[in-house]
């Protein structure tokens, strides 16, 4: 080859590599699952590409939550070649928020960050709720049934259940002058029953005291109640004597209280 030759194959050579060297190349940037985020063309070689789109996403799944954490490959500059960067997530356990309510709505406990697979405990005072007129309320459960945490829900409620039995009201039960007798506890709805000795009133000058019921009427319980025990009253009977001067009995009678006695025998 001659020195022409040469000198016009060198130049055809440095003509190629300045064309190379000038050449621009596509950058592809996809998601996790392929999808293009952002196509740019036009990147020359030896420029370091940069990633200008929103921050990719990969959606939640009932055991992980992703977040981004890069690019693959590592991002470079641009090395006489178009490239593709796929985004990288990083997975965690999803946290979920169980929050415990009273049957009215109360929110009792709020527990946050509970890990998937794990199962929530509630750690609180036991539920109550409000005893209507009829019937008191025990904590029985919680709904739905305490389970470990899974699903796409982020927030778990359980809701207090309650067992419900009639509620119970004091009855008591005294005697006329206030003193007491006995008490009981008797259910709403019930009817009271007395089951003491029958009660009783001391006589006085005037009358004795035969026990008639109570005051007042003995009926279903709607709340707590005094029963006081009640007496008809009858007029007292004497005997009255009528005696002779040496003490013969000449008459007797009885007579009650009130009434003047008559002498009806023969004349002493």
């Amino acid at each position: 080859m001659n020195k022409v030759s040469k000198i016009i194959l060198f130049l055809s050579f440095a003509l190629v590599l300045s064309s190379c060297q000038r050449r621009t190349f596509t950058v592809t940037w996809e998601n996790y699952d392929g999808t293009v985020l952002e196509t740019d063309e036009g990147v020359l070689n030896a420029e370091m590409p940069s990633y200008d789109g929103t921050t990719p996403t990969k959606p939640r799944t009932e055991m992980y939550t992703y977040t981004f954490s890069g690019w693959s490959p590592t991002i470079s500059a641009i090395n006489m070649a178009d490239q593709v960067y796929r985004a990288t997530f990083t997975e965690s356990l999803n946290k979920y928020r169980v929050v415990w309510k009273n049957s009215d709505g109360q929110v009792l406990e709020t527990d946050n960050n509970v890990s998937y697979g794990e199962t929530p405990h509630y750690d609180g005072r036991t539920p109550t709720k409000e005893s209507s007129v009829s019937t008191d309320y025990t904590f029985a459960n919680w709904s739905p049934n305490i389970v470990p945490c899974t699903g796409a829900a982020e927030e778990i409620v359980y809701t207090a259940g309650y067992s419900e039995s009639p509620r119970e009201y004091l009855i008591t039960w005294k005697n006329y002058d206030g003193s007491f007798i006995y008490s009981e506890y008797c259910a709403y709805g019930t009817t009271p029953v007395y089951g003491g000795e029958t009660p009783t009133k001391p006589r006085d000058q005037q009358y004795t005291y035969t026990f008639s019921g109570w005051s007042p009427a003995v009926g279903k319980v709607t709340q707590s109640q005094e029963y006081t025990a009640t007496f008809d009253k009858n007029l007292r009977s004497y005997s009255v004597s009528w005696l002779n001067y040496d003490g013969e009995l000449l008459a007797d009678e009885l007579v009650q209280y009130g009434d003047t006695p008559v002498y009806k025998g023969e004349t002493p």
